[in-house]
């Protein structure tokens, strides 16, 4: 739906991308709690783990197509449920490194341990995640009135090194 020039998503859209990233943050939690994982590289709770996973994977595909668009950050704000501004988007940006090669060919962290568990259980949290990975680049993708072919491309990029990642751990 388009609204005065600006792509407008359906609420229920960004509702079930919140309520599965609040559903991930709960087996992030429940990883925590019974110190299922622990990072080694890190004293983060796997909560925060996926949290800054989330985030940079956003900021990645605003960055496709070289800047940061006010629609992008709003989505963003949306998705995450606080407010973001771009200027907070170009900060983190920044000093993340998350435009980079190395970063769309990295598998997160917190993906490979929810992806681990979920093989362990014999349930498809990793499939679900991955999804979930898929809608919300498409909602960052259609954010603002142009679709860049770079956001396009680097989507499906990161796409397919969790693919790759899904598939080789089966």
């Amino acid at each position: 739906l388009v609204m005065g020039g600006k792509m407008k998503f359906p609420e229920e859209s960004i509702d079930s991308v919140r309520q599965v990233i609040g559903t991930v943050r709960n087996i992030c939690a429940h990883i925590d709690e019974q110190g299922i994982i622990r990072n080694l590289d890190s004293d983060s709770s796997m909560v925060e783990i996926f949290n800054s996973d989330i985030i940079r994977f956003m900021l990645y595909l605003t960055a496709s197509d070289g800047a940061v668009a006010e629609e992008e950050a709003e989505i963003i704000s949306e998705i995450l449920g606080k407010p973001i501004g771009v200027s907070q988007c170009v900060e983190i940006l920044e000093g993340g490194g998350i435009y980079s090669t190395e970063f769309e060919s990295s598998v997160p962290v917190s993906f490979q341990a929810i992806d681990m568990i979920s093989n362990i259980n014999g349930t498809n949290v990793g499939e679900s995640l991955y999804t979930v990975y898929e809608l919300i680049g498409k909602l960052i993708i259609l954010s603002n009135e142009s679709v860049h072919p770079q956001e396009i491309e680097d989507l499906n990029i990161y796409l397919a090194t969790l693919r790759s990642h899904l598939d080789s751990s089966d």
